[in-house]
């Protein structure tokens, strides 16, 4: 319902010519989650017709269309009369089926209007190189000097914005906008770092305290610089957490975690490096774009699941006033526990986990020996396609049976060990002080 209302309103203000239809179901649902009434949507649907109408001028086949193709959309469930309008010069083409059918809105444009399809959700595993080069090449744009170095203090505090600019060139939700943000950040030994990210907006007007802010931790992407979302068109994750959530009304900053868009290692299922780089978007974001709100909360998927339990340890001892809180979404809380089903489970086109993995522990401790944790087959494919784009790094290690990939005996390398009890949440002796965050109070 709430993202009805959002519709409605967007409509109104792009004086679309709207006729609503309200369900006898969808009124009750409409007062429970949006405590308004029916009536209240004249504001922006000023022309409102009687569920039972059937004789109203929009039932009937010689209802004004000026000439332009129409989008039908019909319910069981809401046996009312369909809802047409008149064309508006975009490229928008708008479906909104609310609850028991708060309205069928059907907005038409004119014939030909090319259109881009926001595909469903983060798509990393291909089942070779070749076909991972292909998925590459149709998402990703290109790494432009906005990422660079260029005018970046040579150390800063974290959280200062670097640079900002709006983005244009993503398949975003209509009315959706986006501003592209480079900020300082920490890593691991407390150096100080650049980190890129994008901010989201809901289209209208914010409310009184800003936007509430929700800070989207990503999950897996690869490792190659090339593999931030923010370097992607449909922002990687896209309808899978990222547009629902800006489009039920919250700001979204999506950080990429150093290294990722920005030059560096990338720190891969380190929880305590990229919860830092979540908590150190959230300034930024605020410098980048107004009327946002300072209270925010963290939601994370896969390795950011793991990252957003990293964003609440690290938050214990910064004690933010205005974080609210982590979603952790299928978060991979024990990492040991996760590399052993992926061997377990022998599927070869997740390979491409465990040599990520890797490589996230080689950023972490330079002194690890690859040798000592891949085998010879695992380790050729790793040095010539680990950093070889997202899917097609990912697709390099599905042609190798998942038991070639690690040596027997690889959680007994010291390095690994280290790193395996590092990323372990909860425990006191991982928790890093505020400096390492940069965000005192």
């Amino acid at each position: 319902m709430p993202l009805a209302v959002r519709v409605l309103e967007f409509l109104r203000d792009l004086d679309v010519e709207v006729h609503l239809v309200v369900s006898q179901w969808a009124r009750a649902t409409l007062l429970l989650e949006c405590g308004i009434r029916a009536k209240d949507l004249t504001r922006y649907a000023p022309q409102m017709h009687d569920a039972s109408d059937q004789a109203a001028t929009i039932s009937s086949g010689s209802f004004h269309t000026d000439g332009a193709r129409k989008k039908v959309l019909t319910t069981q469930s809401c046996p009312s009369p369909i809802r047409r309008a008149k064309p508006v010069e975009s490229r928008i083409s708008m479906l909104l089926r609310g609850t028991c059918g708060l309205a069928l809105l059907a907005l038409w444009t004119p014939m030909g209007l090319p259109q881009q399809t926001l595909a469903g959700g983060a798509d990393l595993f291909a089942p070779s190189s070749t076909a991972g080069k292909a998925a590459d090449a149709q998402r990703n744009l290109p790494i432009t000097a906005f990422y660079g170095t260029e005018g970046a203090k040579i150390t800063a505090e974290a959280g200062t914005l670097v640079r900002s600019e709006p983005a244009l060139d993503f398949v975003l939700p209509p009315g959706v906008t986006a501003t592209r943000i480079l900020y300082h950040t920490r890593t691991a030994d407390n150096r100080d770092v650049l980190a890129s990210g994008v901010v989201l907006v809901p289209y209208g007007r914010p409310p009184k305290d800003g936007w509430p802010l929700l800070a989207w931790s990503h999950g897996t992407s690869g490792v190659a610089r090339s593999c931030a979302p923010s370097l992607m068109k449909n922002l990687f994750y896209n309808w899978e957490g990222l547009y629902e959530y800006v489009m039920l009304g919250y700001a979204v900053v999506a950080t990429d975690y150093a290294g990722l868009g920005t030059e560096g290692r990338h720190a891969y299922l380190d929880m305590l490096s990229n919860g830092t780089d979540v908590i150190n978007s959230v300034p930024a974001a605020h410098a980048a774009v107004p009327n946002v709100s300072r209270k925010w909360l963290v939601v994370g998927h896969s390795q950011g699941g793991l990252s957003s339990l990293g964003v609440a340890q690290l938050e214990g001892g910064i004690k933010d006033p205005d974080f609210l809180g982590t979603v952790s979404l299928a978060g991979a809380s024990d990492l040991e526990d996760g590399i052993r089903a992926v061997e377990r489970a022998k599927l070869s086109p997740v390979n491409g986990l465990l040599a990520f993995w890797v490589y996230g522990a080689k950023t972490l401790y330079p002194g690890l020996d690859l040798k000592d944790v891949l085998t010879d087959q695992a380790l050729a494919l790793y040095n010539e396609s680990v950093e070889d784009g997202c899917s097609a790094a990912s697709g390099a290690f599905a042609s190798l049976p998942t038991d070639q990939m690690l040596l027997p005996g690889w959680h007994d390398n010291k390095y690994i060990k280290q790193f395996l009890t590092r990323n372990q949440p909860g425990k006191e002796a991982n928790i890093r002080s505020d400096v390492a965050c940069g965000r005192r109070r």
